[in-house]
């Protein structure tokens, strides 16, 4: 089952934006996404405004940098 989950995910994800702006971050991203899903389009080189990481936790930072990235 896993197999057919992880192929029906790959299918859908077609871009990812990495929203960092540590380049070694960036590097380790790359390489982990690029082995489970081959073939993503990763878009990074982006300029946007420094995100305040007031949230909590990371998820809740990682929240904050998509949204300010998406717009």
């Amino acid at each position: 089952m896993r197999g057919t989950e992880d192929r029906a995910l790959s299918v859908r994800l077609q871009r990812l934006v990495v929203a960092t702006k540590n380049p070694d971050k960036a590097c380790e991203v790359r390489s982990v996404v690029l082995r489970v899903f081959p073939g993503v389009e990763l878009v990074d080189g982006l300029a946007w405004d420094d995100v305040a990481e007031t949230g909590t936790t990371l998820e809740e930072n990682a929240v904050l940098k998509a949204r300010a990235v998406a717009l």
